[in-house]
């Protein structure tokens, strides 16, 4: 067999079979573990049956919850509220004709001069 530098360089830098074969049973092996590790996490105890705030009645609709604490008492201040979105509607509305009237009262003041 020739002496070939370029292969002789390429195939120091390779690991045998017998390496590859290794870490491919340690690679096997570690997966395995893995495995058995996420089955029992999926099926073991549910952790979220002891957490207050997880269980169902907990995240159900609570009328006392407010954003803020300036807008306690008020139908803005309900979270996630149909009374809340309504207020804010009405006001913007309210808000809206004010702007509205505004500028009409100005069209008519330079209409006029």
């Amino acid at each position: 067999m020739p002496f070939n530098p370029f292969a002789d360089f390429i195939s120091s830098g390779m690991p045998s079979q017998e390496e590859l074969d290794a870490k491919a049973r340690s690679r096997i092996g570690e997966k395995s573990v893995n495995a058995q590790k996420l089955q029992d996490e999926n099926f073991g105890p549910d952790i979220r049956a002891m957490d207050p705030y997880m269980r169902p009645e907990s995240r159900s609709f609570n009328k006392f919850q407010w954003k803020m604490s300036a807008l306690k008492n008020s139908e803005h201040g309900i979270v996630c509220s149909w009374k809340a979105a309504a207020a804010y509607a009405n006001t913007e509305q309210a808000t809206r004709d004010a702007i509205l009237a505004k500028i009409q009262a100005e069209k008519e003041g330079s209409t006029s001069d």
